[in-house]
């Protein structure tokens, strides 16, 4: 049985080979007679040739070319400045539809700009299962583009966002043991872009979120990690007021931010003056018109409704 498929085997990439080589030969002396191979092969194995030559062809026309298969599509710069747009815009699923052909590509520019049309989707989406599923998308896809690129600012900084995201969905236990993986790609992404203020507001959430950690997150990072991460509300202020310096006004929460941290310090006058303006911040988008959460008590002291749940730590305009 072997030794019979064996000869089956051969006779048919003989044949193979035996087509291939007298292609070749036609193209290059097509007024020439047939090699005696060629004849040999014609009269010894017609009946095989005839069944083996839909197949083989069948194999040659389903064969992707390089182009079909080439991961090195590129987006131009006019696509990439309209999902730009698309995304400034709010238009999160349209940004997503207008690069999506990329998602299988090498291109770093689309991919980490899908993976954040996809997120913001997710912030959007009311199915919960709808919301994971792009969730993990695009945690699938950011983590390819930082294989593909680790020296790109947008990389780092959207693995963090997403690394979170992801791990949140599996419990609080997994997003507090990605806690210093986060920071690590959101320092990372400051040092290749310190000019880019989310990044900047996303490392004092992170810091004010450590310093505001309540008992039983401590307990649970203290089984987690031989030294649990740690920061302080001075630490948080530094990068809310660094993201306001790089680009002043950009973002509602970022404010929010800087009046609570005050709050946390007991600068009461600084305190009121962030949160003055966050409540006077064009709303712009859902996340606008949720953040004065603010009431005025007794002698004009200003405390918090409400503070952000976990979910909205990494919202980010961008």
């Amino acid at each position: 049985m072997i030794t019979h498929a064996f000869q089956r085997y051969r006779v048919a990439f003989y044949i193979f080979t035996s087509v291939l080589r007298n292609y070749k030969h036609k193209i290059a002396f097509p007024n020439a007679p047939l090699r005696h191979s060629d004849k040999l092969c014609r009269r010894e194995f017609s009946p095989v040739f005839s069944q083996w030559i839909p197949i083989f062809g069948l194999i040659y026309a389903a064969s992707p070319t390089q182009n079909d298969r080439s991961p090195l599509k590129k987006a131009t710069k006019q696509l990439l400045e309209e999902a730009d747009e698309l995304f400034n815009a709010f238009h999160y699923e349209d940004t997503y539809k207008l690069l999506k052909d990329y998602k299988d590509s090498d291109d770093v520019e689309a991919l980490w700009r899908i993976c954040r049309a996809l997120y913001n989707h997710s912030k959007e989406e009311l199915d919960t299962k709808i919301k994971k599923a792009l969730v993990v998308e695009a945690f699938i896809i950011i983590k390819r583009a930082l294989a593909l690129n680790d020296n790109h600012f947008a990389t780092h900084k959207w693995y963090a966002i997403l690394l979170d995201a992801h791990a949140s969905y599996a419990g609080i236990k997994a997003r507090i043991n990605e806690l210093l993986n986060v920071k690590n790609h959101m320092v990372r992404a400051a040092e290749l872009n310190p000019k880019d203020a989310t990044t900047l507001y996303m490392l004092g959430s992170w810091c004010f979120s450590i310093a505001d950690m309540p008992w039983y997150q401590r307990k649970i990072a203290s089984t987690l990690f031989a030294t649990p991460p740690s920061s302080s509300y001075e630490e948080a202020l530094k990068y809310f007021i660094k993201a306001e310096e790089v680009d002043p006004n950009f973002y509602s929460l970022n404010l929010l931010m800087l009046g609570k941290t005050y709050l946390r310090l007991k600068d009461k006058e600084r305190a009121i003056h962030y949160l003055k303006l966050t409540t006077a911040y064009p709303a712009k988008t859902d996340e606008d018109m949720q953040v004065p959460c603010l009431h005025v008590l007794g002698r004009r002291e200003w405390i918090f409704a409400s503070w952000p749940d976990q979910d909205s730590n990494w919202h980010t305009p961008g």
